[in-house]
């Protein structure tokens, strides 16, 4: 008898550290997802309301900033490739007219306007 809780000990175990190594896996990779996705969707918001902003658009530049197409490939925004988030905003030779919105703030890996 000894030698069958022992066997099922093992086994439990076994299956409980495989069980544990998941959870930790999950665990590990799944906030890097999350942030990635909620920054994403928090440049996407900024870039909108940037659009919001501007209220001369001589060249109709601003027409590609729309939901038919990804944000990174609106025109003059650049993202990174690893996190698609927003690093640079080229909008010059455009003469747009309008404010700077503050939701430009939100642009947290934006590096060069």
């Amino acid at each position: 008898m000894k030698l069958q809780n022992t066997n099922l000990c093992e086994l439990w175990c076994k299956n409980y550290l495989v069980i544990l190594l998941l959870s930790m896996n999950l665990l590990w990779f799944q906030p890097t997802t999350v942030a990635s996705a909620l920054g994403n969707e928090t440049d996407h918001l900024a870039l909108l309301k940037i659009k919001e902003s501007i209220t001369n658009d001589p060249h109709e530049v601003m027409s590609s900033w729309n939901d038919s197409i990804h944000f990174c490939n609106w025109h003059g925004v650049t993202c990174s490739l690893r996190h698609q988030r927003v690093t640079t905003l080229n909008l010059k030779w455009n003469n747009l007219g309008g404010s700077i919105s503050p939701y430009i703030g939100n642009l947290t890996f934006l590096r060069f306007i």
